[in-house]
């Protein structure tokens, strides 16, 4: 780090993550790692109001939910058209989060810690998009057919993974916020700060 020039926040926090996604060595500081959480947050969630607000039409679905006994078929209609806009949305957040596994490694590396302290809360949310690949859609076709037994066979596994995931993401976050090492250490250089 000593003589080299420091790259501007915009490159530390939007540029290089994105650019370095599949590169897991090295170190990442903390107001670098939190500022492109909250940039990324911020893409996925604008991303995803846009694509509900342009490619859904929530009044076609409240009135195909109010008519969901006498017609069947307005209701899965309305499901397609949900899922429809929720494909560009899941892509986005896909897009904006694909630089956070290295990213929570690096932040790991920075505090002295094994990147393996990273791997519950990454396993897990790669479950979860499992699960709501295989799930969703099964909660949907319920709905629409007002399933309360299926519904409620759900709850279990919806639960069970919810616990699983708010406590990995929970100790990801303690581990994210602890203080970088001073120098170098065995992952490497200390690296730029976003935020000094």
């Amino acid at each position: 780090m000593d003589g080299e020039d420091k790259p501007n926040t915009f490159l530390l926090v939007a540029v290089y993550p994105y650019r370095d996604f599949y590169k897991f060595k090295g170190r990442a500081a903390r107001s670098t790692f939190w500022l492109h959480v909250v940039m990324a947050y911020i893409f996925s969630y604008a991303i995803s109001a846009a694509c509900l607000l342009f490619l859904f039409d929530a009044s076609a679905f409240e009135t195909a939910v109010v008519y969901a006994d006498t017609d069947p078929a307005l209701m899965r209609s309305a499901l397609n058209d949900f899922f429809a806009a929720m494909v560009p949305t899941m892509a986005a957040s896909t897009l904006a989060f694909i630089a956070l596994p290295s990213m929570l490694v690096k932040r790991m590396h920075d505090s002295g810690r094994t990147g393996w302290w990273a791997a519950p809360y990454l396993a897990v949310s790669a479950l979860g998009i499992g699960v709501a690949i295989l799930l969703l859609p099964k909660f949907f076709g319920a709905v629409s057919q007002q399933d309360t037994q299926a519904l409620a066979d759900m709850v279990a596994p919806f639960f069970v993974f919810g616990a699983a995931s708010a406590v990995s993401f929970i100790v990801a976050v303690v581990l994210a916020v602890f203080k970088g090492q001073e120098g170098s250490n065995r992952f490497g250089e200390q690296p730029f700060a976003a935020i000094n």
